[in-house]
């Protein structure tokens, strides 16, 4: 489980858009579902704008640091093993980064409408099987991570989903999201890609530090961003305009 700071601080980046979102299809509020809450800090931020949230969490430990630390009501589970727990219909539900860990998607995204009411509405995070980052780095590529990730979608592919589940598709569309920027992707599918080589060579293996874990990563990822941020003023919108960053997004309606 990624430490409760690096969430804090993804939450920080993200939340405007996702409340932003939220408001713009109920500037009323209403009764907010994430499913894959993490630690909670996205429903503390819906709450403190007005609210009414549940959350569903697999990892006990994340969970109650949301009931404890947060006071909000978390679920410990899947969303189909606490269906019998939850309280529809709901006029919005979160989902990010959850979709492409299961191993029957059409089976969530019917229980997420169903639990909607009419005219709820669906934000979901997945990764983008067809973005520029993906095509280049192949099988290297950051969120390609079998057995963790087992269905990946494209914006054409989310979208039959999301319609032969029972919603309405009112938007996809890229951006970076949760990604790091493409520099530092393209550096880290070619220290997976020499890792790989050694590993496959060397007898046994057992013992050694993965790329993820290698000091020279944390230096790598601090000089991309710093050769990156100029050029991903005008590479990056580019790239969202196009359906080429990293993560999509879709909103739907039941």
């Amino acid at each position: 489980m990624v430490p409760a700071e690096v969430y804090a601080r993804a939450t920080t980046r993200e939340s405007p858009m996702i409340l932003r979102a939220l408001h713009e299809s109920f500037p009323e509020k209403g009764r907010l579902l994430e499913v894959g809450c993490s630690y909670g800090f996205l429903l503390d931020r819906a709450r403190r704008d007005g609210w009414q949230t549940t959350g569903i969490e697999l990892d006990e430990g994340a969970a109650s640091h949301g009931r404890q630390k947060l006071g909000l009501k978390v679920l410990c589970g899947t969303l189909e093993n606490q269906l019998a727990r939850l309280e529809p219909p709901y006029d919005a539900i979160a989902t990010f980064h959850v979709i492409e860990h299961l191993r029957d998607p059409m089976r969530f995204l019917a229980l997420c409408r169903g639990l909607l009411r009419e005219g709820g509405i669906l934000i979901l995070k997945t990764p983008n099987v067809t973005s520029w980052i993906a095509r280049r780095t192949g099988s290297c590529w950051q969120w390609l991570s079998a057995p963790a990730h087992i269905h990946l979608f494209a914006p054409r592919t989310l979208e039959l989903a999301l319609t032969k589940s029972g919603f309405r598709v009112e938007k996809i569309w890229s951006r970076r999201g949760d990604a790091h920027n493409n520099l530092f992707e393209l550096v880290c599918a070619a220290g997976r890609y020499f890792v790989r080589r050694k590993e496959r060579t060397a007898a046994g293996g057992n013992g050694r530090k993965s790329w993820s874990q290698d000091w020279r990563v944390n230096a790598a990822e601090a000089a991309a961003e710093a050769v990156y941020y100029p050029l991903g003023a005008v590479v990056d919108p580019w790239l969202e305009k196009k359906g080429l960053q990293p993560e999509l997004v879709a909103i739907a309606r039941a």
